[in-house]
């Protein structure tokens, strides 16, 4: 594959939150995006992953400013700042997706005790016997 021209630039652009289109243009975007499958030159994958991921946060950050910026129709900015939102919601569901698991950290997970009617719960959980499967008849007969 023959050397893609300003990679410096074009990784640095994507750093700073533009896409690879609005970069490149239709025709070199595609070269990129071969490089990136075929990782030429070696360890440019890496590179544009993380050039991506960094540009992905620059971009959620730049709702701050179209939030703020009055100069703006009102309706205009909340529809930008919803369009990023949901595209860095997208593309980095780890950090800027709706939260799907409900879970406790290392130092305080969750747990939830199930006791009889007769019995205090832990966190007040009480389930009727009648819900309960039959204990196992572990007799020999």
């Amino acid at each position: 594959m023959e050397p893609l021209p300003q990679t410096d630039e074009i990784l640095d652009r994507l750093a700073a939150g533009e896409s690879l289109r609005a970069i490149c243009g239709p025709v070199l975007e595609a070269a990129v995006r071969r490089r990136v499958i075929a990782d030429e030159p070696a360890g440019f994958a890496s590179q544009y992953a993380r050039a991506r991921s960094i540009g992905i946060d620059a971009l959620a950050e730049s709702t701050l400013a179209i939030a703020s910026d009055k100069t703006q129709d009102p309706n205009s900015r909340r529809v930008q700042v919803d369009t990023i939102k949901w595209f860095a919601s997208k593309l980095r569901p780890d950090k800027y997706g709706d939260r799907t698991v409900i879970s406790g950290d290392q130092n305080a997970p969750i747990s939830v005790t199930v006791a009889y009617e007769d019995r205090p719960a832990k966190l007040g959980i009480v389930v009727s016997p009648k819900l309960l499967p039959a204990p196992l008849d572990n007799s020999d007969d």
